[in-house]
């Protein structure tokens, strides 16, 4: 495991550090503010299902107590400890509408810390990266099984909620905190089944991708604004 502080100009050489070999599936979530108890679900459920051979698992940590960190270290996690925004100042954690900004914020910095493995480890051609929400996501066997029954020209899956924004208050809501009223109210995605955003596996390239394109969507927005730019992205023609 490897504590890896976000100062680029070493970053690189501490993911060469903490991964060595040939690396094929990657989990990443990212906490803020959480305990112990919070996210030994998701560590526990982890370990349970990981090949550790091929697997790595990796956290992007924004602000966590030292139990926290040594928890994560003991688990055998790659640590990576981020202080700074998109434009590499300190992130201002509580200006927005909530005590945390890292729902829009970890997409930025799941770019980040994929960008700078792409160039640090030996990769296999076939990569794929899960990343999840932590407080309320388990494992009860290896998602990238899945993966070998797909279509070949897959880039990534992705997890529905089951219901349409029209019948789910807080993501319609949501949805128009976003993006506005006569947004929701013309578009079709009223009707469409929300998709989550809190569970996306696909291959590497793909993933690095549309984590930046989530991030720079929900600039601007009503916070939090991932998961309604998200299925909007989804659900466009392009």
């Amino acid at each position: 495991s490897q504590l890896i502080v976000s100062r680029r100009l070493r970053a690189r050489t501490c993911l060469c550090r903490c991964a060595r070999g040939f690396m094929k599936n990657i989990y990443l979530g990212a906490i803020d503010n959480l305990c112990v108890h919070d996210i030994s679900p998701w560590v526990e459920s982890v370990k349970r299902v990981q090949n550790e051979k091929t697997d790595m698992v990796a956290m992007v940590v924004y602000r966590a107590t030292d139990d926290v960190i040594q928890y994560l270290l003991d688990n055998k996690i790659t640590t990576y400890m981020v202080k700074h925004d998109s434009y590499g100042n300190p992130i201002q954690h509580e200006i927005a509408n909530s005590p945390t900004i890292s729902h829009n914020m970890r997409m930025f910095h799941f770019w980040e810390f994929l960008e700078r493995l792409d160039d640090a480890i030996d990769l296999n051609a076939n990569a794929t990266v899960l990343i999840t929400d932590v407080r309320d996501v388990y494992f009860q066997e290896s998602p990238f099984d899945m993966m070998g029954f797909l279509p070949k020209d897959t880039k990534f899956i992705v997890s529905g909620e089951c219901l349409p924004y029209e019948k789910e208050e807080w993501g319609k809501n949501n949805l128009e905190s976003g993006f506005g009223q006569i947004f929701t109210s013309l578009s079709d995605l009223k009707s469409q089944q929300i998709l989550n955003v809190g569970a996306i596996m696909g291959e590497f390239p793909a993933m690095k991708e549309l984590c930046h394109i989530i991030y720079s969507m929900t600039q601007g927005r009503h916070y939090p604004s991932d998961q309604s730019s998200f299925n909007v992205l989804m659900r466009t023609s392009l």
